[in-house]
């Protein structure tokens, strides 16, 4: 009990502060792109390399991002390739002064890099680890001084959202980076607790409590491009306070027990680099099946597809989403999946399966202004496979809204008109499509 409570207290603090420093933490972090080098210094030779770090950061593991080194050609795609590749896949903040050679037609380059041992950042949904089970919102990460000469490090994660909060500590290693190619494998292994919060539409609106706690090792390839690559293993327990009302013969009533469970997961994503329209798509793909075995009380399997799709009109953009999440077996009630996003009901609507169809138009997103204007439709729909109570139907209930919308600094305003009226949501960007 003790640990439930402290979950809620430190996720309520730490949403606060997330808040408060978010618009300062967004400036900090807005790293462009590489310099452009001038014309006299095209295929000039490199004449030294140094580097520069500040924080948690190591010269010797801001090295290994590096394709270009003594004695190589500079090249403006190279360049680039290397920012991206500290940016992206070490997560550095960079800045590169070219001075000149002692030799003719010679440069120096010099990095300054930055790894600060405590960052706040709202990634994109689709970016967010880990993939098979992502939360959407803020993340806050705590880093340890980078171990040995590959940037290995001991970590403390938070997740956050108003529905969910995920927690991990753990150590992430390098396996391999290659900077030629943008690509990077690591090997992660932490220790998670989470609280998920989620409504019910049953005959009176109930809102239930899970609380997740367990292990996780799984190997992770990401790409400067945005694709990441996961499979791993974990063992979870999971308990709940208040019963969620559904009886089928597909749920496990985690109220009356606890639930064990070993999973095998794999997931695939790709996430833009911007904020959309800079890009024209974002998905998602993770499959987890609960093998059993090591006193799991259940075996199940878990799917999810998730797919944005952004359309150019003019300086505006039509942007699509559509989710798919279908469960098997025999899942614990903490493996209710939801039709969440729905910004017109104030409840989610939840079961074994669930579907979104959303469409937006956001008004001349990609001219250069702080307030943005969006209008929106959209649908989802939940079943619960063997229910038979009038909110626990096996086929699908569908439940529609419209409404309009503004942005503000990473922040989104909606009103939403569904079959229960109007509804005010405020959320962040990073929690949206």
């Amino acid at each position: 009990m003790a640990f439930r409570n402290l979950l809620s207290a430190v996720g309520a603090c730490a949403i606060l502060l997330a808040v408060i420093l978010l618009p300062w933490n967004a400036v900090a972090q807005n790293i462009s792109r590489a310099p452009q080098i001038e014309l006299r210094q095209v295929g000039a030779t490199v004449e030294a390399v140094t580097v520069e770090t500040y924080g948690v950061a190591k010269p010797s593991a801001v090295r290994q991002y590096l394709s270009l080194r003594r004695g190589s050609s500079l090249q403006q795609t190279a360049l680039d390739a290397d920012f991206n590749n500290l940016v992206n896949l070490g997560g550095y903040r960079v800045r590169l002064d070219i001075g000149e050679g002692r030799a003719p037609k010679a440069v120096t380059l010099h990095w300054i890099v930055m790894s600060p041992w405590f960052r706040i950042s709202k990634r994109s949904f689709f970016a967010q680890m880990p993939l098979t089970d992502p939360t959407g919102g803020i993340d806050m990460r705590i880093s340890s001084p980078q171990i040995g000469d590959r940037a290995s490090h001991v970590t403390a994660q938070a997740a956050l959202n108003l529905y969910a909060r995920h927690y991990y500590a753990g150590y992430e290693a390098p396996i391999r980076v290659d900077p030629k190619s943008g690509r990077e494998a690591d090997f992660i292994v932490n220790y998670f607790g989470e609280q998920n919060i989620t409504r019910l539409n049953t005959q009176v609106a109930i809102t239930t409590y899970d609380w997740t706690a367990g292990a996780q090792a799984f190997y992770l390839l990401r790409s400067t491009r945005g694709t990441q690559f996961e499979i791993g293993l974990r063992q979870e327990r999971s308990t709940g306070r208040v019963p969620s009302g559904i009886i089928a013969p597909t749920l496990y009533p985690i109220s009356r027990g606890p639930a064990r469970n070993t999973l095998a997961e794999i997931g695939l994503s790709h996430a833009c680099d911007g904020y959309p329209p800079n890009c024209n798509i974002q998905y998602r793909f993770a499959f987890i099946d609960g093998i059993g075995g090591l006193g799991s009380t259940t075996r199940f399997q878990q799917y999810r597809a998730d797919v944005a799709r952004y359309i150019p009109v003019h300086t505006s953009t039509l942007a699509l989403h559509a989710v798919e999440l279908r469960t098997g077996g025999v899942i614990p009630e903490s493996r209710l999946v939801c039709a969440s996003g729905l910004r017109g009901y104030t409840i989610a609507y939840c079961g074994t399966d669930a579907q979104v169809f959303q469409a937006e138009y956001r008004i001349r997103d990609a001219a250069p202004q702080k307030l943005k204007f969006v209008v929106f439709t959209e649908t989802g729909a939940t079943r619960v496979r063997g229910g038979n109570q009038s909110w626990a139907l096996p086929n699908y209930q569908w439940h529609a809204d419209s409404g309009v919308g503004i942005r503000y600094r990473g922040v989104a305003l909606d009103v939403g008109y569904g079959r229960n009226g109007y509804r005010f949501t405020l959320a962040l960007e990073g929690e949206t499509f």
